[in-house]
């Protein structure tokens, strides 16, 4: 058992159980966050050039609708990214500080460590990213879930042979319909 899993254990044995109403009031107060942090990403994403003369037809890869993609791509030389507005900063701040309260309540709950984990390695915190997905595999054990949160962190961080390793896991424990699927 690894130090992490052992620490969520204590706390919680030490701390007496939360009712069910603060629970659910816990992951009101998550979804609430998550959604207002999604919003924004999508409101105040980089939108698309409004004309060629603005910007060299090299600034985006692909546009879809109003928004300008970029893809990473090893054969170009890294493309400056515009900064990330401090509005999305501070709704993905405050998203990851619900979150945690309500993985805290409950490490099991898939949909709180997914968005957990997915916004900790957004704000690039990918070591965070990997503990907190770590939990969840530990406190849903037979989840697939688990082992591919904890590839994707590890990933971010930059582990690629471990992330292999985790990957390889999840895909074992999905169903043989859903694994042809990934």
């Amino acid at each position: 058992m690894t130090a992490l899993p052992l620490l969520v254990l204590l706390l919680q044995q030490a701390a007496p159980a939360l009712p069910h109403d603060s629970v659910r009031a816990l992951l009101r107060d998550a979804s609430r966050a998550s959604a207002e942090y999604e919003r924004l990403s999508i409101w105040l994403a980089p939108r698309a050039p409004a004309s060629a003369a603005s910007s060299s037809p090299d600034d985006c890869d692909e546009i879809v609708g109003r928004f300008c993609l970029r893809f990473d791509d090893d054969d170009r030389p890294e493309r400056p990214r515009p900064p990330e507005r401090g509005e999305i900063r501070s709704a993905r701040h405050a998203a990851i500080q619900a979150l945690r309260a309500a993985f805290a309540a409950d490490p099991a709950d898939s949909t709180v460590a997914a968005r957990l984990v997915r916004y900790l390695v957004e704000d690039k915190r990918p070591v965070e990213a990997a503990a907190a997905a770590r939990t969840f595999a530990w406190a849903a054990p037979d989840a697939a879930l688990g082992p591919l949160l904890v590839a994707f962190a590890l990933h971010a961080a930059g582990d690629d042979e471990a992330a292999e390793r985790e990957f390889a896991r999840g895909l074992e424990r999905l169903d043989p319909r859903e694994r042809t699927r990934a």
